[in-house]
């Protein structure tokens, strides 16, 4: 039910700028988070308006018809309110595995 209001309430942008907010760590390894942004957005896009034929049509479909549009990538950056709720929830958490 929590994911049907988050997506119910969120835009997909939006949605997107906090994966990629969360993610951020994983650049560290050497992990693209704009391409993961990316393919993201792709995914919401195709499920949204699959093409006829399915997934399989992709396979089938030209490479390049010419018409590109872009996908827009929101970056916000976290909120006081969001640092007090991750270090709270990391407190619960490390209090909580140690009892």
């Amino acid at each position: 039910m929590l994911v049907a209001v988050l997506l119910e309430r969120t835009g997909e942008r939006a949605m997107v700028s906090g994966l990629m907010v969360l993610a951020a760590p994983l650049a560290m390894l050497g992990l693209s988070v704009e391409r993961l942004a990316v393919r993201v957005l792709l995914v919401f896009r195709y499920v949204e308006s699959p093409p006829e034929g399915g997934w399989r049509a992709l396979l089938d479909a030209p490479r390049f018809d010419g018409a590109i549009e872009p996908l827009l990538v929101e970056h916000a950056a976290l909120r006081w309110s969001d640092w007090l709720v991750m270090a709270a929830l990391t407190t619960a958490i490390v209090f909580g595995a140690s009892l």
